[in-house]
């Protein structure tokens, strides 16, 4: 059992995440910034209690206070294009701040598929989310050694049933012969539950899509 914090609870993979836990014994506190998506969220998940908070507005120790006493953060928030500097990049920037301040050790992060690798979305129609999340990713491995992350940067996101299978994708060779493929959001979800308490994933990031390797497998 994990006391977990989860950081855009009312996003896609949020909800998924918080259905997938409601019959374990984790305890979640989904973090979210209107009151009024509580009723909602509790109804996925009636073991889990809800916190309000804009992460463009808050402190670092704004979210270091409701970070306190949980073992692990899964950060799963994304502006969805409209304030790509103050929540994708500085917003998860805090958290990393917020995490070691609380001393934290656990934390996963969603990133976007190679976003390592400027060559690969260098002509992107979302070249400044790609740029929010490369430069999210680099502080998170460069300056905050400290936490044991893991960063999953799922490919394109679809909304099917899922399989429960994966595939790690190999580097970006960035000359347009990457062809991804899609993963469903479920199995995005199912990842961050698998590997939560999974230490060969620490320090670690990997780029996948839907494949034919059992989630538990593929990241073992």
């Amino acid at each position: 059992m994990a006391k977990i914090i989860l950081f855009g609870a009312n996003g896609n993979i949020g909800r998924l995440f918080l259905k997938l836990t409601a019959s374990t014994s984790h305890q979640i506190t989904g973090v979210i910034q209107n009151p009024d998506q509580r009723e909602h969220l509790t109804t996925l998940n009636t073991n889990a209690s809800f916190e309000t908070l804009s992460l463009a507005l808050a402190t670092s120790k704004d979210i270091q206070d409701l970070m306190t006493s949980h073992d692990a953060v899964v950060f799963t928030v994304g502006s969805r294009g409209k304030n790509l500097l103050q929540v994708d990049l500085d917003a998860t920037v805090k958290a990393f701040e917020a995490a070691t301040a609380a001393n934290i050790k656990r934390f996963i992060l969603i990133s976007a598929v190679y976003a390592e690798s400027r060559a690969f979305w260098k002509d992107s129609p979302i070249l400044n989310y790609y740029i929010a999340k490369h430069y999210a990713d680099r502080i998170l491995e460069d300056e905050f050694p400290n936490l044991d992350y893991t960063i999953l940067k799922p490919t394109l996101l679809t909304d099917g049933e899922g399989t429960g299978k994966v595939r790690i994708l190999p580097p970006a060779r960035g000359d347009g012969s990457d062809q991804p493929g899609s993963i469903d959001r479920i199995d995005v979800a199912r990842v961050m539950l698998s590997i939560l308490n999974e230490p060969s994933t620490f320090k670690a990031s990997y780029n996948f899509a839907n494949g034919d390797v059992p989630i538990d497998k593929a990241f073992n």
